[in-house]
This record gives C-alpha cells, structure tokens and sequence, in this order.
C-alpha cells in the first residue's frame, strides 16, 4: 500500500499545494527527526509497521518540541497525524477478514497502531501542550486506475468506521487522502473507510461539493440519513422540525424497547451560518436524545466495591468508593442527534449522528439501533401522511 500511495500522492499534494515546501520520505527503520522537522502532517502507514512500541516510538520523537538550529527558538511538531490502514482491523473476526488475520495476524498487528495513535491524541488532549488531531484511513487493496476494469469498479462510498468491503482504486485513495489532509475539518479526529470509483466531476463547484458532503458523515459520526424526495422542499422545512422534535418528545414519554433512559434537548447547532453552508445546507435545526446515566459503563460498582459501599453506610463512615464517572461533574454518555436540513439544492434531507459521547464512554449501540428504527418509521409516516 505504501509503495503505490507514496508517490502517486506526493505528485497530487504538490499539484494541489504549488507552495508545499517539500515532502519527505522516512522508512520505520530510518532515525526519524526530532520534531518532524517543523511538518505541519505527518502519514504514518500501519500497513508498514508491525508491533506499538514502533509507533509510539516513531511519534514521541514526531512530537517532540526541539530548538531550532541558528534560531533558538523552538519548533512546532506537527498538529496532524494520518494513519493509512487497511479494510477490516476492526473485523478480524468475519469473513473475509479473519482469513487474512490467520497468518502472523497482521490485521490485528495494525489495529494496535491504529489505537497507539488514538491514544498519543487522546492523552495529549488533558495536557498542555500544542493541538494534536488524528485521521485514520482505512483502503481496502489498491488498484492502478490504468489497469482496472472501470465496468466493474463498484460506485464511490466512504464511511466512518471500518463497516465497507471492496478494493479502492488508486486515485480513490490519493483524492481521499489529499481532502483528509487539506480540505476537510470534519475529517480531524476521525476514523474513515473508502472503497470505489469516483464518478466524473463536470466543475471544481461540483468536485467540491462532493467531498464536503462525503465528509460529512464523519460529523458525529453520521449513523444515518434520508434524502427521499417526499420529505419535500423549502415550503415544508419549518413543519419537518416541528414534527420530529414533537416526535422526539413522544419518544421519551414512550420509549419502548429502549435499554438506556434518554432526555430530549434542543440542538446546539446554529439555524443559519456561511460555516453551514460550505456543507451544501442553507438551514439547519435539530434536537438531541441524550442517553442518561445508569449503573454500567463508567458507572459501574464491581460486586467488592458495592459490598464495602454498603458495609461503610452501616457504619456511618465516609465512602471510599466513587463511581468511575466522578472525576467530572457531568459525565456525558451519549446520545443520537437528528438534524433536519435544507440543502442549497432546496432538498430537504433527515440525519442522525452521534452526539455527547465523553472519552472512554462505552456506545450504547443497542439504545441507538431503536432510536433508529423508531425514526425512520417516523419518516415514513411524514412522508405518506404528515406534509
């Protein structure tokens, strides 16, 4: 993967940036510089480094603030680190994933760099020192555009997560990766999967509304979204808000077949802005369902801890058991948001993202497959019977 994303990306890059300074290649076994030498991203290929102590290595010295030769004066580290992995280090137990995990489990080998990375970013978050952001891109086998069969390249996808299957063609690759790096914020922090041909672009207007609304999905990240042309237009959008946060409010008075209570709140996000409209949206509103505390999860008492909990209040002593969620005042555990959008388009379109997740906060994916469900027959009763 390495060898055919090196220089077909290093040639897009510099096409792209024509006052990029340079770009310089290291092997993991190379002395890499102290400080990445002032880079503002640093690419770190999974796929070519086998064990996490290589990793955190590499990028403690990435990382490291050095004085600057001549100057005095002390760099700036990179504030981007990419990770280029493969489809499926999140699969290794499905097919066809676990076939190739069975020899010198090299999917799992790369899973463990994709998690040093994270965790570099995540640590350095509660510390004091220079912005650091993540972006992991996960390629399923690259193919030469030249030499591929285009009648059989499936059509262009790109998820968050590790959730697709398929190969990715080449320039797939490096134009997923030149947004990731130069263009497209909500690719920070992020994990993305991209498989497919990419369609052919009439103008730069299109090209770039493309991968602005291909990147939006990594808000939140997106669990879902409806763009049925029976949501219908402008005239109706104000009705559409109405309807779901009325729906929404009917949930949590009724919320059947949920397993983590919720609360319904206003979104936080701004009806109208120009940061808004750089995503294809001209209008914007939504409510969140924010999952409430519960005795799992960070919560959680092990059966010695509830014992001595218990055997402390008898006595009348102060308990020396804490949950595991008290070291902030308001522990955010989740929850779904559902925003209602008009498109520049004059479409209309439904999605549902995650929201309010602390750091080390386990998904309640269960929670939010009904919500989900739940929704979308929302929708469709909207769309038959609510216009």
């Amino acid at each position: 993967m390495a060898k055919a994303l090196i220089p077909a990306f290093s040639a897009k890059l510099q096409d792209a940036i024509p006052t990029l300074e340079d770009i310089v290649i290291y092997r993991p076994t190379d002395t890499i510089p102290l400080g990445g030498d002032n880079a503002l991203c640093a690419i770190i290929f999974c796929t070519s480094l086998t064990d996490r102590t290589t990793v955190t290595r590499i990028m403690e010295r990435l990382l490291r603030r050095t004085l600057q030769p001549g100057t005095g004066k002390l760099g700036c580290p990179p504030t981007q680190i990419v990770g280029i992995s493969s489809l499926g280090t999140e699969r290794t137990e499905k097919f066809p994933y676990s076939l190739q995990n069975l020899v010198g489990g090299k999917l799992e080998q790369r899973r463990q760099v994709e998690e040093a990375i994270i965790a570099t970013v995540q640590d350095r978050q509660t510390s004091n020192l220079p912005p650091l952001d993540y972006t992991l891109c996960k390629f399923g086998d690259i193919k030469d555009s030249t030499n591929s069969n285009s009648n059989k390249d499936s059509m262009f996808q790109l998820m968050p997560g590790d959730c697709l299957d398929g190969t990715t063609p080449l320039e797939t690759a490096t134009n997923v990766l030149l947004q990731a790096v130069a263009y497209q914020p909500y690719a920070r922090n992020a994990t993305l999967c991209a498989v497919g041909k990419l369609p052919l672009f009439e103008s730069d207007m299109n090209t770039t509304k493309f991968w602005d609304d291909a990147f939006l999905r990594l808000d939140g990240p997106e669990l879902e979204r409806w763009t049925k042309i029976e949501l219908g237009g402008p005239a109706v959008y104000d009705q559409l808000c109405e309807y779901l946060n009325e729906w929404a409010t009917n949930f949590v008075l009724r919320p059947k077949g949920l397993t983590t209570p919720v609360r319904v709140e206003p979104s936080k996000i701004k009806r109208s802005s120009p940061s808004i409209s750089s995503s294809g949206v001209r209008e914007r509103s939504g409510v969140q369902l924010l999952f409430l505390p519960t005795a799992t999860g960070k919560k959680y008492l092990s059966r010695e801890e509830e014992r001595q909990r218990e055997m402390e209040s008898r006595t009348g002593k102060p308990s020396s058991i804490t949950t595991r969620s008290s070291s902030s005042k308001v522990t955010k555990e989740g929850g779904v948001e559902i925003v209602v959008e008009l498109t520049t388009g004059d479409r209309l379109r439904v999605r549902a993202k995650r929201c309010n997740y602390a750091d080390g906060v386990p998904l309640k994916e269960l929670s939010e497959v009904t919500i989900l469900k739940r929704l979308e027959s929302a929708i469709d009763y909207w769309c038959k019977e609510g216009k």
